[in-house]
């Protein structure tokens, strides 16, 4: 590439750039000279031990990738299908592959619609997911696969279910049969266990467990096993020495290479520098020594998923709490006194981190005290303080963490639940104020049923009104206006009112004497139609009387239950109070804080007086 403008050499550009050059010059030669070596092998050595370790596992991980199979329904069945006789699945279709499966189980096309063929060539396999049962037993008893005029034989057995766990224990005699292995594991003492299994011709059982969890010992007739996490092992041929499939399922049964070196078909005398493909260390590949030849359980994957978002959501939390004390304008949280972090205001409220790091700021910040040996005496006690977390696990900051809280006022002031007292709250007199809290509430509550009594009064009055109303009608003194639809006084009794404003006159005023006997009177009888009206209205009342009866039995009924719960939650809270307050109190009290003894009117002694005969004989 070249530019438009004048040549200029090395001599000329760096006077025109004058002592920056120079200077810039001499601190790199006094760099190179006493650093260069020692920077130049550091860097190629980390260099190096990366390259290394990422190509140590990185076969590994190629072999594991080519191996993953696609998400299958959990539900179904799971058959895998393992030919040998060098049968290559490589070498046809996957519209073959499952006519070869359908035909060897005998099941037709129309019925096996549903089930699902996935060929594995990394491992050399087929594996066959299936709903129903019983055409799962139809692939389980696959012994033959025909492709063409040629057939090969196969092994088929079916896959541990989804949401399963394996085990291993170790130390089971060979005259142990595969039966009496499932009856001594497969029991009521063992409720989690699925089914058992012998790896091969050797001592090792194989226990799988329900769930993702598996017991430290499980119950083998009366004795218990230790029992350790199953760690599958990296797929190895010892037929063909290469990596990826088993040797019963070995599609190149005539062509090895050496497990050492990779040569192809080496010579029966061949000798070579053995190197891992896995680890990389002077010994075969997938050799028994090899570490490496071990996958990573997926309970431990799983384990180490969780306890990194577990990481991930305390710093989100951190960091929103962070956020929130710096909008409050708390922007010198990490200044606060000593004894917020003591009654757990401050900053030791956060968990954990917050711990740590105050350990460091507070030594290194000369503000908060005068000297260093005070500094680092506070941040040991402070950093030492363990921080408040909920009962599910979750950290959880204190009441007031992150803001000063005036003198005399209390941490439990606002919170729900059960009380907490600290021995600022109990310095300061909150105790008192949260008693004196629960008795008014405990008052309001006797207001609230005084107010219900009244209204269960007025309701009586109410019906006792309707009852003499009741009366009145059926008594024939009042009636009812149909314009009106009210019930007034009929007119004789009007009349009757009318006569009794004249004076009455006296029998001493002349008036003649009445003689005879006495007509009885004819018996009351209601105006037509109202016999009726006066039904309905009893009934009405009686109907109401029930109603308003029925809803206040109810309501005391209530109200007594909740008042029973609410007293009980009461003396509950107040009792879980006093044992924290008495069990701060004895820790708390003889201590001394950092400004000396605390004054207080009690005194550490009591003054009996002495009685008169003692004083006498004295």
């Amino acid at each position: 590439m070249s530019m438009e403008g004048e040549d200029v050499t090395q001599q000329e550009y760096e006077d025109e750039a004058g002592w920056r050059v120079v200077k810039r010059r001499g601190r790199a030669n006094e760099r190179t000279t006493q650093h260069g070596a020692k920077d130049e092998a550091t860097h190629f050595s980390s260099v190096n031990a990366a390259n290394n370790k990422w190509s140590k596992g990185q076969r590994a991980r190629q072999i594991m990738a080519a191996s993953r199979m696609p998400s299958l329904p959990k539900e179904d069945y799971k058959i895998s299908v393992h030919p040998r006789d060098g049968f290559k699945v490589t070498d046809y279709g996957i519209n073959r592959l499952e006519c070869c499966a359908a035909n060897a189980a005998e099941i037709p096309r129309k019925e096996s619609e549903e089930d699902r063929v996935c060929a594995n060539y990394k491992q050399n396999i087929l594996v066959v997911s299936r709903p129903s049962e019983e055409r799962a037993e139809k692939y389980r008893a696959i012994a033959r696969l025909r492709i063409g005029d040629k057939e090969f034989e196969a092994n088929a057995y079916e896959s541990a279910p989804e949401d399963t766990s394996k085990g291993v224990i170790r130390g089971v005699t060979h005259e142990v049969s595969p039966r009496e292995i499932v009856e001594m594991l497969v029991t009521p003492r063992n409720p989690t266990v699925f089914m058992a299994k012998r790896m091969g011709n050797t001592t090792n059982v194989i226990i799988l467990f329900d769930g993702h969890h598996v017991l430290n010992y499980v119950r083998y007739g009366r004795a218990l096993v230790k029992c350790s996490l199953y760690r599958k092992r990296i797929d190895v041929c010892y037929q063909c020495g290469r990596l990826g499939h088993r040797a019963d399922v070995c599609p190149n049964p005539n062509s090895r290479i050496c497990r050492g070196c990779g040569t192809e078909n080496p010579p029966q005398d061949h000798e070579c520098e053995a190197k891992c493909q896995l680890c990389g260390k002077d010994h075969p590949t997938a050799d028994r020594r090899c570490k490496a030849r071990y996958k990573i359980p997926y309970l431990v994957k799983r384990r180490r998923w969780e306890r990194a978002r577990r990481e991930e959501e305390e710093a989100m939390y951190y960091e929103k709490e962070a956020e929130a004390l710096y909008r409050q304008g708390r922007h010198d949280w990490r200044q606060q006194p000593e004894h917020q972090a003591r009654d757990g205001s401050g900053p030791d409220a956060f968990p954990k981190h917050q711990a740590r790091e105050k350990g460091r700021s507070t030594s290194n910040n000369k503000t908060r005290s005068g000297s260093r040996s005070r500094s680092r005496s506070r941040s040991r006690s402070t950093s030492m303080s363990r921080p408040n977390t909920s009962t599910t696990g979750s950290p959880r900051p204190q009441e007031g963490a992150g803001s000063q809280s005036p003198k005399g006022t209390s941490s439990i002031n606002g919170t729900a639940g059960p009380f907490k007292v600290s021995w600022a709250d109990a310095a300061s007199g909150a105790r008192a104020e949260a008693e004196a809290a629960l008795q008014n509430r405990i008052k309001a509550l006797e207001n609230e049923l005084a107010h219900i009594r009244q209204s269960n009064v007025a309701f009586m009055d109410e019906i006792r009104k309707l009852r003499a109303e009741n009366e009145l009608l059926k008594s024939g003194r009042v009636t009812r206006n149909e314009e009106t639809s009210r019930v007034v006084a009929q007119e004789k009794d009007a009349a009757m009112k009318d006569e009794a404003a004249v004076p009455i006159k006296r029998k001493t005023e002349n008036a003649p004497i009445k003689t005879g006997v006495k007509k009885p009177k004819p018996p009351k009888t209601l105006p037509e139609g109202q016999e009726e009206f006066a039904k309905n209205i009893e009934a009405k009342v009686e109907q109401i009387e029930t109603t308003f009866q029925t809803k206040l039995e109810q309501q005391e009924v209530r109200f007594e239950a909740k008042l029973e719960a609410l007293g009980k939650t009461i003396l509950q809270q107040v009792q879980q109070m006093m044992a924290d307050f008495d069990a701060k109190l004895a820790i708390w009290g003889p201590q001394r804080s950092g400004g000396g003894p605390v004054k207080t009117s009690i005194k550490p002694y009591t003054r009996t007086p002495i009685p008169a005969e003692a004083s006498e004989n004295l």
